[in-house]
C-alpha cells in the first residue's frame, strides 16, 4: 500500500515560521520580487511573471 498523503515538509515549515511571526520567502527568478505565496515560491515566479512568460 502506497502512502499518497504524505505531509508536506514545506507546509510544516511555513506553519512553524508563522507561529514565530515569520514568513518563508524566496525571490522571483524573473523580476527579483519577494514571493511568499506557496504556489509562487514553488514556481520561483510571481503571478505576473508566470503570465508574462506563458504569453
Amino acid at each position: 500500500m502506497h502512502d499518497t498523503c504524505k505531509p508536506d515538509p514545506i507546509a510544516a515549515l511555513d506553519a512553524e515560521a508563522r507561529r514565530h511571526g515569520a514568513r518563508i520567502a524566496t525571490r522571483c527568478t524573473r523580476c527579483g520580487a519577494w514571493l511568499v505565496d506557496p504556489k509562487s515560491r514553488a514556481a520561483h515566479r510571481g503571478p505576473k511573471c508566470r503570465k508574462a512568460v506563458s504569453a
